[in-house]
C-alpha cells in the first residue's frame, strides 16, 4: 500500500535514544511527522499518510542526522 510508511531500525544499535525523529514527506505538499522522545525498541515503526499517493519522497532524520531518504513511485502492474 502507498498510504503508510514502514520503518525498521537495526536491533544491533548501541544507542536506544531518546532521539528527535523527523519524517518529511513531499507529495506535492510537504507533510511533517515529528517525535522528540523517540526510543528504541521497538524496532518497527509505521505512520499513516493522509491519503494514497502515486509518488512521494521521504527524508528521515534522527537528531538532525539524515538516516534515510528515498522516493516512491507507483508504476502499477500490467494486466
Amino acid at each position: 500500500m502507498n498510504d503508510r510508511i514502514y520503518l525498521r531500525f537495526s536491533p544491533d544499535t548501541k544507542a536506544p535514544g531518546p532521539f528527535h525523529l523527523r519524517v518529511e514527506i513531499n507529495a506535492g505538499r510537504t507533510l511533517l511527522h515529528e517525535r522528540s522522545d523517540f526510543r528504541l525498541p521497538p524496532y518497527d515503526y509505521s505512520l499513516s499518510l493522509p491519503g494514497s499517493f502515486l509518488t512521494y519522497t521521504v527524508r528521515i532524520t534522527l537528531d538532525d542526522h539524515l538516516v534515510y531518504a528515498n522516493a516512491f513511485v507507483d508504476v502499477g502492474l500490467p494486466l
